[in-house]
């Protein structure tokens, strides 16, 4: 059976044996202790993104593009 290759620099490369995924943490209320504790357990195999929407957002537009492009979503 073949199998497709990912890349080494896709987004979706093996990293120590998992897949790498991209995660996006989005913090309604800012930064709490539980959350900056899973943020931080996910970020050695993992590429992160985190919005706190707490803080200026440039423009919402650019959140949906995060969501979409994103393998997994955490909203706090």
């Amino acid at each position: 059976m073949d199998s497709e290759r990912i890349p080494q620099d896709s987004p979706h490369s093996i990293a120590g044996g998992n897949i790498k995924m991209r995660i996006l943490h989005i913090l309604a209320d800012g930064p709490s202790a539980l959350s900056n504790s899973i943020i931080e357990a996910q970020s050695g195999d993992n590429e992160l993104k985190i919005i706190d929407l707490s803080k200026k957002v440039d423009s919402y537009d650019s959140v949906i593009d995060e969501i979409a492009s994103c393998d997994k979503v955490v909203s706090w």
